[in-house]
């Protein structure tokens, strides 16, 4: 069904600056997942859509992080969701997947706490990396932000922003039915954005530049960006997240694993700078989940960990270390501790 080819969203909400609308010692060995998102699995039973209400829109993973030199990731496990009434929260998870469904194991000080509002009228909200946010309106714009606080509670939004925040960076985003992005990491600066039509291509962009204002989008784009690099990217997916790589759930729960190596190189085939292992299926079951976020730690070695929220408000953690290879079950890649509950109530 999929054709090896990726797209990029860069998504920016109106309005971040108070209103956008108005271890225990850790074990490195690799355990057999099967289906870690399964019905039967005992973090999951008893679930029920009707019981439980989420109080969220969106979550979305704000880690990950540039540096001049090989010195780590400097912001590992920080999370952003936006609220049903609209405001921006932030945390930072810095545990290794110990099961404490409560919550109180892991989160850094200052969790929880809202730094913005007014986001809940977002088409689209991807992290970008370095505490960028990329949100799209009703209006197609593409708007900038970049949170350098650490948390402080200020719903208005007045506080630890970036001056640019808020900034248009293009226009005609309103379109994409899914747009998700591969953020800054390492020594790179860029945000690669992948943005998916409702034909089902995927098309290819990469920012550079530090919010400028542009609304006509002709500042900091790599000079490829808005290429096709795939298609077949619509049809019977439920949700798409990135961090290193690309995983893409299924209608019927399959979870698939995708990385593009390439430059944003014309190729609506989606024959060009895919990772032959692209479209494997590494899991299934993922299709109950409420809300999905991917990011990447390098914590005990560089890998890609998932954060996922059940039917019933659990937040679970998973970390894959593998590089997509062919498992339908579930069984290959997944790190100890895959699955566990580290909070409760999103």
């Amino acid at each position: 069904m999929f054709k090896r080819a990726t797209v990029l969203a860069m998504l920016c909400c109106a309005g971040l600056l108070g209103c956008i609308a108005s271890s225990e010692g850790v074990d490195e060995t690799t355990r057999a997942v099967d289906d870690p998102a399964h019905e039967s699995d005992p973090r999951q039973e008893a679930i029920s859509a009707a019981s439980y209400s989420s109080s969220l829109i969106r979550l979305l993973y704000t880690g990950n992080g540039s540096t001049p030199v090989d010195s780590g990731l400097p912001h590992v496990g920080r999370i952003f969701t936006v609220r049903t009434n609209g405001d921006l929260a932030w945390y930072r998870y810095t545990g290794y997947g110990e099961a404490d469904r409560s919550g109180s194991l892991g989160w850094a000080p200052n969790t929880g706490n809202p730094i913005g509002n007014g986001w809940q009228h977002a088409l689209h909200v991807v992290g970008g990396g370095d505490g960028v946010v990329l949100a799209v309106l009703p209006d197609g714009l593409l708007r900038w932000y970049k949170y350098l606080g650490d948390g402080q509670a200020d719903r208005s939004g007045a506080t630890g922003w970036h001056p640019n925040s808020g900034n248009a960076i293009g226009n005609g985003w309103s379109g994409f039915v899914n747009l998700f992005a591969i953020p800054r990491q390492g020594r790179s600066k860029a945000i690669t954005l992948f943005g998916v039509e409702p034909n089902g291509n995927l098309r290819w962009y990469q920012y550079l530049g530090e919010g400028q204002s542009d609304p006509s989008g002709a500042t900091g784009w790599h000079p490829n960006s808005g290429n096709i690099v795939g298609n077949g990217w619509a049809a019977g997916v439920q949700r798409i997240v990135a961090s290193h790589d690309i995983f893409v759930v299924n209608t019927d729960g399959t979870l698939r694993w995708f990385r593009y190596n390439g430059t944003g190189v014309a190729d609506p085939r989606g024959g060009t700078g895919w990772h032959p292992n692209s479209g494997n299926p590494i899991g299934r079951g993922w299709q109950n989940f409420l809300h999905l976020a991917a990011g990447t730690t390098d914590v005990s070695g560089f890998s890609t960990v998932l954060y996922a929220v059940a039917q019933n408000g659990d937040l679970l953690w998973y970390r894959y270390n593998g590089l997509g290879e062919y498992d339908p079950t579930g069984s290959l890649g997944w790190r100890v501790r895959s699955g566990n509950p580290i909070g409760n109530g999103w």
